[in-house]
């Protein structure tokens, strides 16, 4: 199962009967947080309903696992942490030289806290510093040129478009990564940035201090 409340349910009403024949295995990687700094299971029918006819859960980091064995109670037994490969092809960045621009790269959404990093952006303008952005553009944000109207005002800050992969960001014209958010898993972005020898400045939260 990963993230469907439609097998969360199947699971919850009848586990009894798959238990029989098969097993249950459930990915999870982070628990959600609202905007006053609440934690939350992402589904609304959850992991703890599950949990007795689940075998086993897996997630991406130490610091997930631990916080469903102190949060919900689990068995450390029964939750296996399986850290994602970091694509090897990533080419080594040698860096000699500032640039005086970074970059933020991910989906640009209310959980990454846009707002924060683009005012960021707005205050490395006094030291002469260019943000760049990177990243698919949620509903809100792409309705109405929302994200663009927010940036428009600041002539040190950018927006590139979405990007299929890390490699299809020019890193090496960068000095440093900027990443934030109110909530992570273990993100995957930030292993594949370090093994650019890319700087990161990032929020502490999830599995970001384990990175």
């Amino acid at each position: 199962i990963i993230n469907s409340e439609v097998a969360y349910n199947l699971v919850i009403n009848y586990g009894g009967v798959i238990n029989k024949s098969i097993k249950v295995f459930l990915h999870t990687y982070a628990f959600d947080m609202d905007n006053e700094g609440y934690i939350y299971n992402y589904i609304a029918n959850g992991l703890v309903e599950t949990y007795p006819r689940v075998d086993m859960f897996i997630t991406d980091s130490d610091t997930y696992k631990n916080d469903l064995c102190a949060i919900n109670g689990f068995d450390k037994n029964k939750v296996v942490t399986l850290k994602l490969p970091v694509d090897k092809s990533l080419n080594f960045v040698d860096r000699n030289k500032f640039t005086k621009k970074i970059f933020w790269a991910g989906r640009i959404s209310d959980a990454k806290i846009v707002e924060t990093a683009v005012e960021i952006g707005n205050r490395l303008n006094a030291y002469g510093i260019e943000l760049h952005f990177y990243g698919h553009l949620d509903h809100e944000y792409a309705q109405g040129d929302l994200f663009e109207k927010m940036i428009s005002p600041l002539s040190n800050v950018y927006y590139h478009g979405a990007f299929d992969k890390f490699e299809d960001i020019p890193v090496s014209r960068y000095d440093a990564m900027l990443f934030t958010s109110k909530n992570e898993g273990l993100p995957n972005i930030l292993l594949e940035a370090i093994a650019t020898n890319t700087f990161i400045v990032a929020s502490n939260v999830g599995a970001v201090s384990e990175v």
